[in-house]
C-alpha cells in the first residue's frame, strides 16, 4: 500500500468515522467566584443553596442575595464595577445582614481589584471594613447576648485558570476586626479547586484557619448546656465545599 493511499484512507475515516459524545457546558466565569472584582454580565444568574447567589443586573452591576438566610432577615448586597480593561477590573461592594427585628444587623463595604496575569490567570486583592451587632454565646447569662461586631477583611488570591471549566485557587484571608474589640485577628490559608459542568459547578478544597475566638464561643455554648469545655487549638483545619448552578 502506497503512502498516498494510506493518507487517503485516513482522511476518509476522519470525515466519516464515529464521533465522541457531545459535552456541552458554559464556561466558568470569574464573576461566579467569591473574591474577584468581576461581576456577572447582564442577565447572567448564579444560584447557591447555602451562600450568596448572584444576579447580573447590568454588565457592571450585580445583585448578591443569600436566599435561605434571607428567610430570617435581609442578607443582600450590590457589587459595582468601577473600572475594567481586558482581564483586569476594580469593584466596590456594599452589603447588609440583618434579622427582621433588626436587633442583629451588620453592614460591610469592600473594594476589590483583579489583575489579569497572562491571558487567563488572575491575581485578586480585597480590602474592606464593616460593623454592627450580632448574637454571641454568653455562658454567664446561660444563653446569648447582643454584642458589637467589627470586620476589617483583607484578602489575596491567585486563580490558575487551567481551562475555561477548571480553576485552581490559592488564597490568604485576614480579618483584623476582632482586634478592634480586644480580641485576636483571624486568618485563613487555603486551596480551592473549581470544576464546571454544563450548568452545575462544584468547588472543593481546604486549608488552615487561625481563629482563637472560635473555641471560646463553642465552649460558652457547652457551658450553657452544662457540659465540660473542650480545649481547642488556635489553628484548625478547614474544609470548603460549594455547589451552584449558573446560566
Amino acid at each position: 500500500m502506497t503512502p498516498s493511499l494510506v493518507l487517503f484512507i485516513g482522511a476518509a475515516w476522519a470525515q466519516t468515522g464515529p464521533t465522541g459524545p457531545a459535552d456541552p457546558y458554559t464556561p466558568v466565569q470569574s464573576g461566579e467566584l467569591f473574591g474577584t472584582a468581576h461581576v456577572l454580565p447582564d442577565g447572567r444568574k448564579q444560584i447557591r443553596l447555602s451562600t450568596q447567589s448572584h444576579f447580573g443586573l447590568t454588565d457592571k452591576l450585580q445583585l448578591d442575595v443569600a436566599i435561605l438566610q434571607s428567610l430570617g432577615g435581609p442578607v443582600a448586597g450590590l457589587e459595582y464595577t468601577v473600572w475594567a480593561e481586558g482581564n483586569s477590573a476594580a469593584s466596590i461592594t456594599v452589603a447588609t445582614n440583618s434579622t427582621w427585628t433588626f436587633k442583629q444587623r451588620t453592614g460591610t463595604a469592600l473594594a476589590q481589584y483583579t489583575l489579569g496575569s497572562g491571558e487567563y490567570n488572575r491575581i485578586n486583592f480585597g480590602l474592606g471594613f464593616g460593623g454592627g451587632k450580632i448574637s454571641v454565646p454568653n455562658a454567664a447569662q446561660n444563653g446569648t447576648e447582643i454584642a458589637a461586631w467589627r470586620t476589617l477583611p483583607a484578602s489575596a488570591s491567585f486563580d490558575h485558570v487551567v481551562s475555561d471549566r477548571r480553576i485552581r485557587r490559592y488564597a490568604l484571608e485576614v480579618d483584623g476586626g476582632p482586634a478592634l474589640l480586644g480580641g485576636n485577628p483571624e486568618a485563613e490559608l487555603g486551596y480551592l479547586w473549581t470544576y464546571g459542568f454544563e450548568k452545575f459547578r462544584i468547588s472543593a478544597g481546604g486549608g488552615l484557619r487561625y481563629a482563637p475566638t472560635f473555641g471560646d464561643q463553642f465552649n460558652a455554648l457547652l457551658i450553657t448546656a452544662k457540659q465540660d469545655p473542650i480545649p481547642f487549638p488556635d489553628v484548625l483545619p478547614k474544609l470548603d465545599l460549594n455547589l451552584w448552578w449558573a446560566w
